[in-house]
């Protein structure tokens, strides 16, 4: 009896533990930072966009039903302000097959971009282009327009021979009577070649 009492005298005597508060919202208790994956060094870096886009160009080849289809979802994957870009850094670096399979993409995207025909007029007077050279010559009359028949006339003159029967060519289709001068005046010239072109103008 005596121990019971002291047992129960002790536990009152204890003092009572304080109970902590809970946290409230905006406390000092900060979340850690969530976790950003590092990349795995076995991942293949990202393909630069000029890389895809010249792989993208070499699908534009085939029927007409097929490079329409190809053009509309180039249109569709690059944004508007790369496009320009892209032609002209592949303009420049591009021959042959290659750039025979851009001539469409520049007709549809460069129509309002002026920087592509004049780099294309670049091009075709500053090196030779192998088979590219006539597609390239009727894209830049398509870009050019009104201006295109000065354009022709300067490729008829370049220094290089390969360029100057493709437009002449397309010189023939634009010819009045007021180019009656320019054609006289390629017959006459020292270069047998000019003079042939001179010839096939006045005809």
């Amino acid at each position: 009896m005596i121990l019971s009492a002291s047992l129960l005298l002790c536990l009152f005597q204890q003092e009572p533990v304080p109970s902590r508060p809970l946290p409230t919202r905006g406390g000092d208790i900060q979340l850690p930072p969530p976790r950003v994956a590092a990349p795995s060094p076995n991942d293949p870096p990202p393909e630069p966009e000029i890389e895809r886009f010249r792989r993208d160009i070499q699908g534009l080849h085939g029927g007409a039903e097929r490079i329409e289809q190809r053009l509309f979802e180039i249109g569709h994957t690059y944004p508007e302000t790369s496009l320009e870009p892209l032609m002209l850094q592949v303009i420049r670096t591009a021959r042959g097959a290659d750039l025979t399979r851009l001539m469409p993409a520049c007709k549809r995207f460069g129509a309002q971009r002026p920087r592509v025909a004049d780099e294309l007029l670049f091009q075709l007077l500053s090196r030779p282009l192998g088979d590219a050279t006539r597609p390239a010559v009727e894209t830049l009359v398509a870009l050019k327009g009104e201006a295109a028949k000065a354009s022709l006339q300067e490729l008829v003159r370049s220094r290089l021979p390969a360029v100057r029967r493709p437009a002449a060519d397309a010189l023939a289709l634009m010819l009045t009577a007021d180019d009656l001068p320019f054609a006289l005046q390629l017959s006459r010239d020292g270069s047998l070649d000019l003079q042939l072109r001179g010839v096939e103008l006045l005809a």
